[in-house]
């Protein structure tokens, strides 16, 4: 009886021996488990990689330098703003007689774009105010002295060189150059970026005219292009003589390369088939 017992209790104990042995062993397997975790997430860490996220590892994204930064950052709002330009009617960026004194003392930041009172905006049979810009190459010019250089000019104006709706508008004309030339018809781009970015935007596309540079929008104001608070509407002007003849103020590029070149043949009496014969 008394030897029962006592093989019973070791049995008891061999039994409790064991679930011991094998909770060490769980144990262990889970630290090294733990171990080779953290020992994972530091070497992701040092590779460069984030770290995990929901179990699993992305790599960082590659750090750009400034100038990348900020050339991205220009070439999205440039194209930002294409797409709000085009994607509106005339009507609805029309500026009242109300509103054009509140939209004249806009002045993007530049204290000494206007004197506070707003800019009248020229009519058809007026002339072109004279306004010192400069172009591409980064001399000054005088509109009036351009405008009144050849019977016919056109000008247009784009929100920003060598964006989509933008190229597409100063390709148009310059595949046009020569019916032009054939007529004695200029034209002139217009926008509020810099002598730079003409040149780029010309050397890119081989556009066969100047592009005028009017960072203060002087110049796009007075014709009636300018966009509170510091837009540009896509627009063209027809001079003949020296004198305003035609204007198209928000017009998409294809749009304004058509109706610029249709009325100039309606206005010398030629067709575009007269022009093949």
């Amino acid at each position: 009886m008394v030897e029962l017992r006592r093989s019973s209790r070791s049995s008891t104990q061999e039994s409790t021996k064991a679930s011991e042995a094998q909770g060490s062993v769980k144990r262990s397997t889970a630290s090294s488990d733990v171990g080779k975790k953290k020992k994972a997430k530091k070497e992701v860490s040092e590779d460069g990689e984030d770290d995990a996220v929901d179990g699993k590892y992305e790599f960082a994204e590659p750090e750009l330098d400034a100038v990348a930064i900020e050339s991205k950052k220009e070439r999205e709002n440039g194209e930002k703003e294409e797409l709000i330009e085009d994607s509106k009617k005339p009507e609805e960026l029309k500026i009242t007689d109300g509103e054009k004194g509140e939209a004249g003392v806009e002045n993007d930041g530049d204290e000494d774009d206007d004197d506070g009172k707003g800019t009248e905006e020229i009519e058809v049979g007026d002339e072109i105010p004279d306004i010192k810009l400069v172009n591409q190459d980064g001399k000054e010019i005088s509109t009036k002295e351009e405008i009144t250089g050849s019977k016919y000019n056109i000008v247009f104006s784009y929100p920003k060189a060598s964006t989509p709706g933008c190229t597409r508008q100063a390709q148009g004309f310059r595949d046009n150059h020569d019916f032009y030339e054939k007529h004695g018809v200029k034209v002139f781009g217009l926008s509020a970026d810099t002598p730079k970015a003409q040149t780029n935007f010309i050397n890119k596309y081989s556009l066969n005219y100047d592009l005028w540079c009017d960072p203060k929008k002087q110049l796009i104001e007075v014709l009636g292009a300018k966009k509170s608070p510091s837009g540009t509407k896509r627009s063209h002007w027809i001079f003949k003589d020296g004198k305003l003849v035609d204007k198209k103020i928000q017009i998409s590029p294809e749009n304004s390369v058509k109706e610029a070149r249709n009325w100039i043949e309606n206005d010398i009496g030629e067709s575009p088939d007269q022009e093949n014969t």
